[in-house]
């Protein structure tokens, strides 16, 4: 597991805990995260192949790994406890 690839991208991070409260579109993702197409693009891919989230067919959802990632992340994002 790359914990430090979500820690060091706050996009990253804050993709995945909108995943987290449930599937997605890459359109609605997009929507939401206000960022350029070529960026939520790289993003997606990259959490795909570190294995935090998953694609079925056009939808996009946290994977179990994905969620005990961001557990381990929960308490020390940042550097700053929550």
């Amino acid at each position: 597991m790359k914990i430090g690839s979500i820690a060091s991208n706050p996009n990253k991070l804050r993709l995945m805990e909108f995943l987290l409260k449930g599937e997605k579109s890459r359109d609605v993702i997009a929507k939401k995260m206000r960022l350029p197409d070529s960026t939520i693009e790289s993003i997606l891919n990259d959490l795909i192949s570190e294995g935090f989230i998953s694609k079925a067919g056009k939808i996009y959802k946290i994977t179990e790994e994905g969620e005990k990632a961001l557990k381990s992340l929960k308490g020390d994002v940042g550097g700053k406890r929550r």
